[in-house]
């Protein structure tokens, strides 16, 4: 045998015999195909069958209240829509922006909102939401003489209510979160409703809402007893979803920032909501808009519901 050649061992042999092969499975015992589209086994299935492995559980449902704020926020904007129905407010009939006023941040008026609640008669008023908002043009009121029934609500002016205001226009550098007019709302036990005026360095209760058209906040909790985000947190997340594009291609829209509190239907740390409109803020003529619209929880910034537009009416 040459060297570096090993010997065949006798089963390597080919004169070995074959070695016997494994026999295959006898009916009985193979695993039964289960049809296309047929229901798998049950745990209990007889042996043979593949065990069952339940499916993964599906992923949880996105909670109700994501749905409910869409509708909310654009309720408290419709609130506060009320008063224009009336003639409270007017937009102003000057050209140009008219009068433009020094913008705040929510953090610079909630303690004077909240002092402004605390020394109204009626409730004890709790403010359950906040809305800032960016005009481009000033709006004059309000008009006392126009407070009244209209729109399922009666409005009436508070004890020493100003005669006139104005809701001044938002400079066009204002940073982001800010607005020259934050208009803070109030509930009682009784679901009335109160407004507060935040404009021109002044902050003043000027009006009390009751009836159906207020009934939709009558869920939300104090805003008092969250610490939320500052508005310029999620106005920044906003412009980065599009907002500040949305406004720029949509000249003369309203930017607003709306805060509501806790509530069956809200997160407990309260919502923030960037809204842009490019129905005439106020308008009671009719028609259709566009409205972008971004939510996110007001304690953490996080975004819970995505930037979205859709139409709506005016």
């Amino acid at each position: 045998m040459p060297p570096g050649m090993s010997q065949l061992s006798s089963a390597d042999s080919p004169s070995s015999p074959p070695s016997t092969p494994t026999p295959l499975p006898s009916p009985a015992d193979a695993t039964p195909e289960i049809p296309p589209g047929a229901p798998p086994p049950s745990p209990t299935a007889p042996a043979g069958y593949p065990a069952y492995v339940p499916p993964p559980a599906p992923p949880p449902e996105r909670r109700t209240w994501i749905v409910v704020v869409v509708v909310v926020v654009v309720v408290a904007i419709v609130v506060l829509a009320a008063l224009f129905a009336l003639g409270v407010f007017k937009s102003s009939s000057a050209a140009g922006p008219g009068v433009i006023g020094p913008a705040s941040y929510y953090s610079q008026d909630i303690s004077g909102a909240e002092a402004a609640a605390s020394g109204t008669s009626g409730g004890p008023w709790t403010l359950v939401g906040a809305i800032g908002i960016n005009l481009t043009s000033s709006i004059s009121g309000p008009d006392d003489s126009a407070l009244g029934a209209g729109g399922g609500c009666s409005y009436t002016p508070t004890a020493g209510a100003p005669s006139t205001v104005v809701l001044p226009a938002t400079p066009s550098n204002a940073s982001l979160g800010s607005a020259s007019t934050w208009v803070f709302i109030g509930l009682d036990s009784a679901g009335d409703v109160l407004y507060i005026l935040a404009a021109q360095g002044q902050i003043t209760a000027f009006a009390v809402g009751t009836g159906s058209c207020v009934s939709d906040i009558n869920e939300f909790g104090s805003i008092s007893s969250i610490s939320p985000v500052n508005a310029s947190v999620i106005a920044a997340s906003a412009n980065m979803a599009g907002a500040g594009v949305f406004q720029a291609s949509h000249p003369g829209s309203t930017l607003t920032y709306v805060l509501l509190g806790p509530g069956p239907s809200v997160a407990s740390g309260g919502v923030w909501a960037v809204e842009i409109t490019t129905c005439s803020f106020g308008s009671t003529a009719g028609g259709t808009g566009t409205i972008w619209i971004e939510e996110f929880d007001a304690s953490t910034g996080g975004v819970i519901v995505g930037a979205q537009s859709t139409t709506e009416s005016c």
